[in-house]
This record gives structure tokens, C-alpha cells and sequence, in this order.
């Protein structure tokens, strides 16, 4: 359990409230980090076709040479509408 092992880490037992906190923050984390990896690719495909930015280097867009690389490694925020994400 995630709460279990932050308290091994910190050696202070937490109150109930920051244990509330911290199980709902983890519960969610996963899903926080989704949307802002998709809200950074369409940032970055928005700033790539803006007439006013002269480059724009996010690993996401297929026009970065190590996308590959950037696929490879990380799932969040690749395809906003992919679901085969590992997690």
C-alpha cells in the first residue's frame, strides 16, 4: 500500500486527514500525469503550426528526429486517443 510505505519513508505516522490525502492523491496520480502529457502534445502541435513560433521541439510530434526514442519511453501523452498505454 502506497500510504505504508511514505510513512516507512518519513518515520512519522501520518493523521488520518494527510492519509486521506495521500491515498486519493496516488489513487489519481496516474490519471494526472495522462492528461498532462496529452495536454503538452497538443500544446506542442498547436505552438508547431503557430505562424508567429520559428521551431518547436517536443519529442512527441512525429517531426522530432528521436521520436522513436520519445515513443519508446514514454506512453503518457504520445496519442491522446491511444488506449494501450501499460498503465
Amino acid at each position: 500500500h502506497g500510504c505504508a510505505k511514505v510513512q516507512k519513508l518519513i518515520t512519522v505516522p501520518l493523521n488520518p486527514m494527510d492519509s486521506f490525502l495521500l491515498a486519493r492523491g496516488l489513487r489519481t496520480l496516474d490519471v494526472r500525469m495522462q492528461r498532462h502529457g496529452e495536454n503538452a502534445l497538443k500544446i506542442a502541435q498547436m505552438l508547431e503550426t503557430h505562424p508567429s513560433v520559428a521551431k518547436t521541439i517536443y519529442p512527441g510530434l512525429d517531426s522530432h528526429p528521436d521520436r522513436a526514442m520519445a515513443t519508446a519511453f514514454f506512453g503518457s501523452g504520445r496519442d491522446a486517443d491511444s488506449e494501450d498505454d501499460e498503465f
